[in-house]
């Protein structure tokens, strides 16, 4: 509004004028209100006026300058703007505190950036003088500074031609600066200055200054970048085609490279900013060119500008709005970027697609893009190739996530598999594959080598299937010493979880050392095989010896004479004796080699475990040497470091010495290194004591037992030494030197005949222990006591000691790498003697059930424990039969053990599926890779648990075991269970049933059945109660059993005459027919037709209920009874038959039949099915759909079933016949997406909700796309509403219907993943405001005052229905009620109008999306 002292200068003479100014120039400085008339006046001033006021006018505005006066800084910067010359001085004067700022933080430059501001001089350094006359310039001040300039040019406009190459160039710089604050200040200013900057300088400085900011790691500096280029390309854009500059830029590959690299970035903004870049750059293309990126063919400009136009549009479904349903439509269009080679883009611009799929954040888009990707066609994924920093940095990484890996049992090879990881590992290796290119090779090696090393700690199955990629695709000579094998080595170090992915992958990846070129010598290659070795020793190495060897002769070495050379140094040439010795070749001349040389080529064979190839034939020779070795280590050495390697070489070796007096000799020198009290003296007394408890287990000397006995005094003067207990390892020393000690006792032992005092021997051991060795030693000894001794006087305290040692080492996590310690403990605990023992001895007994408990705990997520605990378990059944069923903790042991719902995630899982895996692609072991190291799979337990349930049985066990299920309701909930839809609770369920099941014979043989007749009506209670139909079929079998044809007719009585006064529930109406069909199948043929003809009359009722669940199963049940009633030959009433048979025709010949389970495929056999793999749940999976509940196979029944096992079984094994009545309709793999289900060769239209090809981003230019919408005056008040995903649907409707403001309870609910999931990018866009609910009221009449109407969508006595009679008025504000509650009532109190909906049907009210979707949609329709 203009002054009033403004307005009457208009009427005043020049003179007077002059006069005014002079006046107000004078009173500025006391009067703030002058300054706002001063430039009121400006316009208007001539230039003898303005000289004459010049220097105080200036001098005015350049202290609130200085003194960042934020009040008055909008007329200065008016007034600076329009007065040129003022304009001019101001501008100096601020240029010199950024240049000042500058040259006072030349470290707050990024590094790399600096070599634009030298290349293109854009900041002279200061000289030493103009230093010193600095004043200094803090970032606070610099920060000012610049909001002053920012409001000046400003006030300049965009059109301005203000010349300032010094303020230009610092600003250029600063851009660069490492605080956001300041570059972004800066990003703003140059919106003003781009024309001078474009006009005055060469473009080469525009285009270092792009690339190098968006080569900076940081999101700012990014953005500086995009926002940069894309100014200067709408600032050029009607000279862009006829620039020969811009036109020769176009056709680098850098500018494309660059651009594609926004175009993956994760950050939204980004990705939007270059889809604009890239529409302007296309449009501008003006002549042909080819590059490594894009080709152009400008004589087909149309036909290029069309098909960029659609990938521009997918791009902006994938990347922008990441909108599924939409690219689902654009299938063909994204999948011939990469599978059709007529396409006119290049594939890199089509992975780039993949990669922003993959970085989606809706996990559905994601899936969709991992579906993609494994459909494009073999022959075509080398092309990945063309951009591998987005297949290593995005693609990748996300398809190695654990999540893709599920694992799934195959019917047809009756195991577990992982498709997905075997779909990986094909896809890497046909990358490879159809790459022809060897540099290309490499560098995608090298490409997939950084994600295996960056995920090296990450989830072990992905890295394995993706380095098996790698090795079966890699040719030979593809990888390159100097460039690989730093990379491989760091994967030499990684360790996994499991034994088993340990040892498959360390497989693979020595293996991908035969991918490798070696050139001139085996340097590189020996020392890459070293470093394998000393990560994960030699025992792979010797597996893989033969393909090793293989590889170095097929180089063109010879290995005997590479062994001879001086090239290599002793430890490489002990690597290389197992690669010649493993073809069997030369083996007398390598020996020759051995004995001639000195003692360390010996001891580096010993250490690395690589002796025993020489040791296996009886050369007399190398025996003789080694012995004189062995003697050398054994009683000379005092080298610790050789000591300790030799002495941790695998047992097995064959090395030994001649003279058995050396034994003695050794001991002795042990004892006095023992008595030193010299702690280095004491280590090598250790690994001395190590390396002769090896070679006194190889030789056939026998110690005296006494004077090893004796010696556990010297290892008390270790223990107790205070000179010694300094050191930090000093227990681990002394639990090292007793290990080796109670395994000479127990070599002793078993070698000699005399009478020994086991209590003295047992003395040496003690539970607290916290060492594996000690510990093994300990439990072997004990193991070999219980096996040798008759007297049980020494059971209990044995057993104490085992349950008080595993009690210890069971109190905190069991450690993965002790599972063999683990395993002895169990195997010594049921030992046949402690079992025995535990008849009698109430103490033995508790010991075992909470050590077995323990167990049984524990073994939720570790492997072994509970197949080795059931098999013992199982062994000393078949060994006393009538014991076992006395044994008091064998019921709380067996149930929980059958109970135990072990953890079943995919990665559990996984372990047993890559053992198969590497069985199958490195064979030849001498077992399989899982059994060697485990021992037999989890499932065996189940195998075990069956066999004992199945075995011996005898009324006795079997009463035992059903009063206790029945008797521990409280722990076990099978009658009452406390959340019916528990999965957990329903395991536990069906496998109590399934005991009770199992032990029904034997029950129902017993000459006393009341334990059954007393529990028989609980079970048919439970038929009203159980809520799983799982547990329901146990429960009807076990009914089924039971029944006589006494009981069956009575059930068919209460079937006619319902039950008492009360209706039988339809649930157990359905059971009851079930129970009696397949009980009546069982009886003679004459009392089968009487009483079937009863029960047709029951059923064909049924058939027509007006309940469907029983309408449907009668019917289904009809069409069993007449295929029974044929097979059978059965007599049934004329008039039953004929309604049977045309019930039956009808329910064949519907189109649903078939489609879901009916008839016999809801049926079973109790009497043929009552077998054990049944039994065990098979029979579940036979009449459900279910494929994960637990099970025996026949595979793993014949695997794990002993024959002491089958002899004993009271029923058969049973057979497979899951899917011989109905077969389940196949599912698609999860993995595969096949592209000719998607209208293949079809061009489908293109959704684009935004117009990514017409519209662009300008950062500064009001009609960019986010700018463009005019929106309306309409306010959405969603303060009352709470949950997300509605206010993410309200958020995007709202903008999609141009509402002008959206109010929000708490403005950060927008940053939630459920709004973000719903919104779809909308928030980026939406104006939002932040009002909680106690701010309402005060926020919609402060609106009120504005003109607004108040508005309520809500259901009150007075709501207008909203139709199109009602007018909106154009200043609108709608407030949404909460979900539940509505409008509070202080609200709808100050509230113009309320409108509600119409609403017709019975439910009165609508989800509150929408509900806003439809009155937003009324006002848009109106005033948009």
């Amino acid at each position: 509004m203009e002054s009033s002292t403004a307005l009457m200068a208009r009427y005043l003479d020049p003179a007077s004028r002059r006069s005014l100014v002079k006046s107000l120039v004078s009173e500025v400085a006391r009067d703030p209100q002058a300054l706002s008339a001063l430039v009121a006046l400006s316009e208007d001033l001539d230039p003898e006026t303005f000289d004459s006021i010049f220097e105080e006018l200036y001098k005015y505005v350049i202290t609130l300058t200085d003194n960042l006066e934020m009040e008055s800084q909008q007329n200065v910067c008016v007034l600076v703007s329009k007065i040129p010359k003022l304009t001019d001085a101001w501008f100096l004067h601020v240029t010199q505190y950024l240049e000042t700022y500058v040259h006072q933080n030349p470290l707050d430059i990024w590094k790399s950036y600096k070599t634009v501001i030298v290349e293109n001089h854009l900041v002279l350094v200061a000289t030493e003088t103009e230093a010193e006359a600095e004043v200094e310039v803090s970032k606070k001040f610099l920060i000012g500074i610049l909001g002053f300039i920012e409001r000046t040019l400003e006030a300049l406009g965009s059109s301005s031609t203000y010349l300032n190459s010094k303020l230009d160039n610092c600003l250029l710089v600063l851009l660069g600066n490492q605080e956001p604050d300041i570059s972004s200040r800066c990003s703003k200013l140059l919106r003003w200055r781009i024309n001078q900057i474009t006009e005055e300088r060469s473009s080469n400085v525009v285009w270092d200054i792009i690339y190098l900011l968006e080569t900076i790691p940081y999101k700012a500096s990014k953005d500086h970048a995009y926002i940069f280029w894309l100014r200067y390309l709408n600032f050029n854009s009607a000279n862009l085609g006829s620039s020969k500059l811009f036109q020769q830029r176009l056709a680098t590959d850098k500018y494309w490279e660059v651009l594609k690299s926004g175009l993956t970035s994760e950050y939204h903004d980004h990705r939007k900013y270059c889809l604009s870049i890239l529409q302007l750059s296309l449009k501008s293309v003006n002549c042909s060119f080819f590059n490594s990126v894009i080709t152009w063919d400008n004589e087909e400009r149309d036909k290029y500008l069309r098909e960029w136009k659609r990938f521009a549009t997918v791009y902006e479904i994938i990347a922008i709005d990441a909108s599924l349903h939409q690219a689902e439509a654009a299938i063909n269009d994204i999948m011939s970027l990469l599978s059709s080679k007529d396409s006119l883009i290049h594939p890199s611009w089509g992975i780039c697609l993949f990669a922003n799929g993959f970085r989606a954040a809706m996990d559905s888009m994601r899936k969709f893009t991992r579906s993609l990707l494994f459909s494009v066609p073999n022959e075509r994924l080398g092309l990945f190739k063309y951009d591998l920093a987005s297949f290593e940095n995005i693609i990748l990484p996300y398809a190695m996530q654990a999540l893709n890996f599920v694992v799934k049992y195959n019917d047809t090879s009756k195991q577990n598999e992982c498709i997905y990881g075997q779909a990986l590992s094909n896809l890497i290796l046909n990358m490879l594959m159809n790459i022809a290119d060897d540099e290309d090779v490499l560098l995608t090696a090298t490409a997939i080598f950084n994600v295996l090393v960056r995920s090296k700690d990450a989830f072990d199955p992905s890295r394995i299937y993706v380095a098996l990629g790698m090795l079966n695709g890699l040719g030979d000579g593809c990888l390159k010493f100097g460039t690989h094998e730093s990379q491989l080595t760091t994967l030499f170090e990684c360790s996994c979880e499991g034994f088993v992915y340990e040892n498959c992958s360390q497989t693979i990846f020595l293996r991908l050392l035969t991918k490798f070129k070696v050139e001139e010598s085996l340097s590189d290659f020996l020392d890459t095989l070293r470093k394998f070795t000393k990560f994960n020793g030699t025992e792979i190495l010797l597996a893989n010896a033969h393909i090793l060897g293989e590889f170095v002769v097929s180089n063109g070495f010879d290995i005997i004479n590479e062994v001879k050379s001086n090239n290599s140094s002793d430890d490489k040439k002990a690597l290389l004796i197992p690669l010649l010795l493993d073809e069997n070749k030369n083996k007398d001349e390598i020996v020759q080699y051995v004995v001639s040389q000195n003692k360390s080529l010996f001891c580096y064979l010993i250490e690395c475990n690589l002796l025993n190839g020489l040791l296996m034939d009886d050369n007399v020779e190398m025996q003789q040497f080694s012995q004189a070795n062995a003697k050398y280590l054994l009683l000379e050495s005092r080298s610790f470091e050789l000591l300790d390697a030799v002495s941790k070489t695998n047992v097995t070796t064959k090395l030994s010495i001649a003279d058995d007096q050396d034994y003695v000799t050794a001991l002795e020198l042990i004892k006095q290194e023992l008595k030193s009290k010299d702690y280095h003296s004491c280590q090598i007394a250790s690994r001395r004591l190590r390396l002769m408890k090896t070679l006194y287990l190889n030789s056939g000397y026998v110690f005296d037992l006494q004077s090893l006995l004796l010696f556990e005094k010297y290892v008390d003067i270790l223990k107790k030494s205070p000179n010694l207990k300094e050191h930090l390892d000093h227990y681990k020393l002394v639990e090292l030197i007793q290990a080796d000690h109670l395994q000479l006792i127990q070599a002793t032992l078993e070698r000699s005949q005399t009478v020994v005092d086991f209590r003295a021997i047992f003395a040496l051991m003690n539970t607290s222990s916290t060492s594996f060795d000690l510990n093994v030693a300990m439990i072997s000894l004990i193991k070999f006591i219980l096996g040798s001794f008759k007297d049980s006087s020494l059971v209990e305290d044995l057993t104490g000691f085992l349950a008080e040692l595993w009690e210890n080492i069971s109190s905190s996590r069991l450690k993965l790498n002790e599972n063999r310690l683990h395993l002895l403990i169990i195997e010594a605990m049921l030992d046949k003697k402690i079992i025995d023992v535990s008849l009698d001895s109430e103490v033995v007994s508790q010991q075992l059930l909470v050590f077995c408990l323990s167990v049984i705990e524990n073994s939720y997520g570790r492997r072994s424990l509970l197949p080795t605990l059931t098999r013992k378990i199982s062994e000393y059944q078949l060994l006393q039969p009538s014991r076992f069923s006395k044994l008091k903790w064998i019921p709380e042991v067996f149930v929980g053990a059958l109970t135990m719902n072990q953890l079943k995630t995919n990665s559990f899982k996984l372990e047993t599926v890559v053992g198969d895996l590497f069985d199958s692609v490195f064979p030849g072991g001498p077992e399989p890779l899982y059994k060697s190291i485990y021992g037999a799979e989890e499932i065996s337990s189940r195998v075990n648990l069956m066999a004992i349930l199945l075995t011996n049985q005898s009324e006795e066990f079997s009463s035992t075991m059903v009063k206790y299920i029945m008797e521990n309701e409280n722990k076990y909930h099978l009658l009452q269970p406390i959340k019916s839809t528990d999965g957990a609770e329903e395991h536990v369920r069906i496998q109590l049933l399934t005991i009770i099941l199992s032990l029904m014979k034997p029950l129902i043989k017993s000459s006393d059945l009341t334990l059954l007749d007393n529990y028989m009506g609980t079970f048919h209670d439970l038929l009203d109660t159980e809520p799983s139909p799982l547990v329901r079929i146990y429960i009807e079998w076990i009914i089924c059993l039971y029944s006589n044809e006494v009981q069956l007719t009575v059930m068919l009585s209460r079937l006619v005459d319902g039950d008492g006064d009360s209706k039988i529930k339809p649930s157990r109406l359905i059971s009851y027919q079930r129970i009696l069909f397949l009980a009546i199948k069982q009886l003679p043929k004459s009392k089968e037709e009487q009483l079937l003809n009863q029960f047709i009359t029951v059923v064909l009722p049924e058939a027509t209920s007006n309940k469907v669940i029983m309408r449907h199963f009668s019917l289904s049940l009809i069409t069993s009874i007449y295929d029974e009633v044929n097979q059978k030959n059965l007599a049934i009433e004329h008039g039953l038959m004929v309604i049977l048979e045309s019930l039956y025709q009808t329910a064949v010949q519907s189109e649903s039949f078939g489609l879901y389970r009916s008839g016999s495929a809801l049926l079973w056999d109790s009497e043929q099915d009552y077998n054990l793999l049944s039994l065990s749940g098979r029979i579940l999976l036979r009449i459900t759909d279910r494929d994960d509940l637990p099970n025996i196979t026949p595979a793993q029944a014949n695997l794990y079933l002993s024959e002491e096992q089958r002899g004993a079984l009271d029923i058969a094994v049973g057979d497979e016949h899951i899917d011989s009545l109905w077969a389940k309709p196949e599912r698609a793999p999860h993995t595969k997406f096949s592209v000719a289900d998607s209208h293949a060769g079809k061009t489908t239209p293109l959704q684009t909700k935004s117009g990514a090809w017409e519209t662009t981003v300008d950062v500064d230019i009001e009609n960019s796309r986010e700018k463009a919408v005019v929106r309306s005056d309409l306010i959405v008040v969603a303060s009352l509403v709470d949950k997300p995903p509605n206010l993410g649907g309200i958020c995007r409707l709202c903008d999609v219907l141009g509402a002008g403001l959206l109010a929000l309870h708490d403005i950060r609910v927008k940053n939630h993943t459920l709004f973000k999931t719903v919104a779809v990018t909308a928030d980026n866009w939406m104006p939002m405001v932040e009002v909680t609910p106690n701010q309402i009221r005060d926020f919609i009449l402060e609106k009120k005052t504005q003109g607004y109407t108040l508005i309520g969508l809500e259901q009150t006595d007075n709501s207008i229905e909203l139709n199109s009679d009602f007018q909106f008025p154009k200043k609108s504000l709608i407030v949404l009620g909460a979900e539940k509650e509505g409008i509070r009532g202080d609200l709808l109190a100050e509230l113009d109008c309320c409108l509600e909906i119409k609403q017709v049907g019975v439910i009165r009210s609508m989800n509150i999306q929408t509900a806003t979707a439809i009155i937003v949609h009324a006002y848009s329709s109106q005033h948009c």
